[in-house]
């Protein structure tokens, strides 16, 4: 039996996007194409576990993971996903 899984997520301001969406985006790597590990543990979330997600200097969000991470294009999160791949 697999226990409940706490996650930490650090939020940049696309977490006006993110919360309201009820979804997690990453870029799968960084302008200089690299992956970064942070973004990778996402693939480890299963549903069940629990997302505390930290943003304007606070812990502000507490969510449930519902679905196991799948590859989607970046959603348009205007000006703050500029300088991210689009494959995440």
């Amino acid at each position: 039996m697999r226990l409940v899984a706490y996650w930490w997520v650090n939020q940049g301001s696309t977490w006006r996007y993110e919360i309201p969406g009820e979804y997690l985006w990453a870029p799968k790597v960084d302008k200089r194409g690299r992956r970064q590990v942070f973004w990778d543990n996402m693939t480890l979330l299963e549903p069940g576990d629990i997302v505390l997600s930290y943003f304007g200097s606070a812990l502000q969000y507490a969510g449930v993971v519902v679905s196991s991470a799948v590859t989607d294009r970046k959603p348009d999160f205007g000006a703050p996903g500029n300088a991210w791949a689009e494959d995440g």
